[in-house]
């Protein structure tokens, strides 16, 4: 869009991305302004002193503060803040706000990430290059296809995650990447019963992923690139998302995964 402001400057509002090192994206489309001249002929110049940048100084505007939500979600509310998107078209019995107050609770389906579908998924779009993603888990798989955890996801065939799941009767944390149709667990680690601290850094070419037990420090099981999960490598415009998730892996409907907390926290 072409915007003529009071005191007669031009501006073009448009969407654009921003690259790691010029050489590919992982982050969604975003809006962005930049200046515009007009040639005596009548064709326009969009930035003519410099390429566009993330920061513009606009004079002719009134400087607004945007308004920024919490880093933290306690889950105290009725309803999801506005950040939270679903996967398709969720199923209402796979999530709830009220059955444990003050927790998000989520019960895995037979869908999974891989599937083209609605799997048991709230996420919320990764917006900066460097941020951590946390959440507290309370989640007591039933068997060893039940799983709930934390998510980097692009679409369903490039994801990465982070979660509890049981092998042999005990409670596991593993790291799994899926790029394209390769899949592999790439780390785990037995932990005890009980509530978890899941996390992902974000830096501009590495997730990292750990994991903390109550009171205890956090212990880093794996990492992933960032360019498997770009849109030169998976497609897509709209950018990875953070997400919450829970999958029974076709094995029925899973017991509760509850999220006391989500934290999105900008470096």
């Amino acid at each position: 869009d072409l915007i003529e402001a009071h005191d007669g400057s031009w501006w073009l509002v448009f969407h654009a991305f921003r690259p790691h090192a010029r050489s590919y994206h992982h982050l969604g489309r975003e809006t962005c302004l930049a200046p515009v001249t007009w040639t005596e002929d009548g064709w326009l110049v969009v930035s003519p002193e410099k390429t566009v940048d993330v920061e513009m100084n606009v004079k002719a505007l009134p400087q607004q503060r945007e308004e920024t939500e919490p880093a933290r979600d306690d889950f105290a509310t009725p309803e999801l803040r506005l950040c939270w998107n679903f996967l398709r078209n969720p199923n209402a019995e796979d999530w709830s706000l009220t059955e444990r107050p003050g927790w998000l609770r989520l019960y895995g389906s037979s869908r999974t990430l891989d599937d083209q579908d609605s799997p048991t998924f709230i996420g919320r779009r990764q917006q900066h290059f460097n941020v951590s993603a946390k959440a507290l888990l309370d989640f007591r798989p039933e068997n060893e296809r039940h799983e709930a955890g934390l998510t980097v996801l692009m679409n369903e065939q490039h994801h990465y995650e982070i979660a509890v799941t049981q092998q042999h009767g005990q409670h596991y944390i593993i790291v799994r990447r899926r790029i394209g149709d390769l899949l592999a667990v790439v780390a785990q680690a037995m932990i005890e019963a009980g509530p978890v601290e899941l996390e992902i850094q974000a830096e501009s070419d590495t997730y990292t992923f750990l994991y903390a037990l109550v009171g205890q420090p956090a212990q880093r099981v794996a990492t992933g690139a960032t360019r498997y999960l770009s849109s030169e490598v998976a497609g897509g415009f709209t950018g990875v998302y953070f997400g919450m998730y829970a999958t029974s892996h076709g094995s029925g409907r899973t017991s509760p995964a509850d999220f006391d907390w989500f934290e999105y926290l900008p470096a």
